[in-house]
């Protein structure tokens, strides 16, 4: 069975626990394991791993933040990736979903330096990716700024 370890990279935002649900349930659907990393690259230095299965992403999609934590740790020193290469080796992770912004891209970039295959799923309130249209975040972050507004507005009135 082929085993996909996800994680956050940098700040959290609204949507990554949907977006890792969706994950979960789709590995399962696809007979993919699903390794969730708790704390971002970080995590998995330090062992913080477990294999996610449905019970473990039910009734997590009200929640905040991210169940898996994140971190701004970006991997760049040989010995950091050459670690994160052996524990990727060690767990028997394929490939990373990378759940985050701009330290996601970095992250994905230096393991792509070791040949370690990874996706990024755009996960930023400040939609600032070059690649994509839209991220995860943005669109619930603009309706909190366009309520305030709102209710400034009719303040000011």
């Amino acid at each position: 069975m082929r085993r996909i370890g996800v994680l956050s990279a940098g700040n959290d935002c609204p949507g990554i626990n949907a977006a890792i649900r969706s994950i979960v349930v789709n590995g399962i659907e696809q007979e993919v394991e699903i390794m969730g990393i708790k704390d971002g690259f970080e995590g998995l230095l330090k062992d913080k791993v477990d294999i996610l299965v449905r019970n473990s992403v039910s009734g997590i999609l009200h929640q905040g933040g991210t169940i898996l934590g994140t971190s701004l740790f970006t991997p760049e020193k040989e010995e950091e990736l050459v670690a994160i290469k052996n524990k990727t080796i060690q767990y028997g992770i394929t490939g990373y979903i990378i759940l985050g912004g701009r330290s996601a891209v970095k992250n994905a970039l230096n393991l792509q330096r070791y040949g370690i295959p990874s996706i990024i799923v755009p996960a930023t309130i400040d939609n600032d990716l070059s690649f994509t249209d839209f991220s995860i975040g943005f669109i619930t972050a603009l309706e909190h700024v366009t309520q305030a507004l709102d209710i400034i507005h009719s303040t000011a009135e």
